[in-house]
């Protein structure tokens, strides 16, 4: 075979190839950037996605989005092609997963995924200074007023109960998360029956603290066992 059909091949495998590409692209929603990647600093104070297409931003993002373990998500942002998740806070030295489940593009593409990361102990003096002491003076303010939060999170070996203050109502919102385990389908009562008693710890404990907890907005991750 001479030299100018063996680079006619390889041209022709390039070209398959780079049609092949952007039909994925075309057919598909993807993520094209994200800032959580491998390990990030526990200090980040957004998650920021950049996709293919345009996202409706005339959907129900609490359907959509979640990280766990136990991380309330407190507003979505969409501008065109990104969109910017803000949220309580994130433990350091975590394993963190962030699902996306069955977010719309405007042109009615669809993208179910999860992305992993971790994130990474960083030293106070490298945050800013300002933003730094504003934040102690907003916690010790709210833990004042609210002394639960200076419990928070609470962690146990079968579940973590988290809080966040919600600004306009001027409540504590909690989530639980219940640590039961669930490996294979035959453990799923067993799983059902932890998550049960995990969650009556849960409330016990929090009732003890003088929390109504027959008033209070609570989510339970992944989910609540009595529903």
């Amino acid at each position: 075979m001479d030299l100018k059909k063996i680079i006619g091949i390889i041209v022709g495998f390039l070209i398959i190839g780079l049609i092949g590409f952007f039909l994925y692209r075309w057919q598909f929603l993807l993520i094209d950037k994200s800032n959580i990647s491998g390990d990030v600093p526990d200090a980040l104070s957004s998650i920021q996605l950049e996709f293919n297409y345009p996202i409706d931003s005339n959907q129900k993002f609490e359907n959509v989005f979640a990280l766990t373990p136990g991380t309330v998500i407190n507003e979505v942002h969409v501008d065109g092609k990104k969109v910017e998740i803000t949220y309580n806070y994130l433990r350091t030295k975590t394993n963190y997963i962030l699902t996306i489940n069955k977010l719309k593009s405007l042109n009615g593409k669809s993208l179910s995924d999860k992305i992993s990361f971790k994130t990474k102990y960083i030293e106070d003096a490298n945050l800013n200074k300002k933003i730094l002491e504003e934040s102690i003076e907003d916690t010790n303010r709210d833990q004042k007023e609210y002394p639960i939060l200076a419990l928070l999170p609470y962690e146990t070996e079968g579940y973590t109960v988290e809080g966040l203050l919600n600004q306009d109502a001027k409540k504590v919102e909690y989530t639980i998360t219940l640590l039961g385990v669930y490996n294979r389908p035959e453990q799923l009562a067993e799983f059902t029956a932890q998550n049960k008693q995990y969650k009556a710890d849960a409330l016990a404990w929090l009732k003890s603290q003088n929390i109504d907890t027959s008033t209070a907005k609570i989510t339970y991750l992944p989910n609540d066992p009595d529903k």
